[in-house]
């Protein structure tokens, strides 16, 4: 960890293969412990896949009282393919919350290609 007790990781995989979803709740876990204060940003496609479904709530769980979850749906849910993208951020800076209230609707209104667009913006910061 760098000698500040700032940071940031971005975690960006291309999850193509579905064992990288569990790599990554791995690799945050070894991150968090070597660097307990750094922010770890992990972004995630929404897909109608049960790895990428539940990958949220794993990387909550590492650290359960300081996260922030936020999602944008640019389509309604499909059987086959991506309808958004998500991002799980431990540790995120406590004014982050309030500089995305608002932008998630305007994203949403500005980037939807159906009435099945939505967000999701969820946290819990200590």
């Amino acid at each position: 960890p760098p000698p500040s007790r700032r940071g940031l990781a971005l975690v960006d995989p291309s999850y193509e293969v579905k064992t990288e979803y569990a790599q990554v709740v791995d690799a945050v876990a070894d991150a968090l412990q070597r660097f307990a204060t750094g922010t770890v940003a992990v972004w995630y496609p929404r897909l109608a896949r049960r790895e990428s479904e539940t990958l949220p709530a794993r990387l909550i769980r590492l650290n359960p009282q300081n996260w922030l979850h936020v999602a944008l749906d640019v389509r309604a849910r499909m059987p086959d393919g991506l309808f958004g993208s998500g991002m799980v951020v431990l540790n995120p800076p406590w004014t982050l919350p309030d500089t995305l209230r608002p932008v998630m609707p305007y994203l949403k209104a500005r980037l939807a290609f159906d009435d099945g667009a939505a967000t999701t913006l969820d946290w819990q910061i200590a």
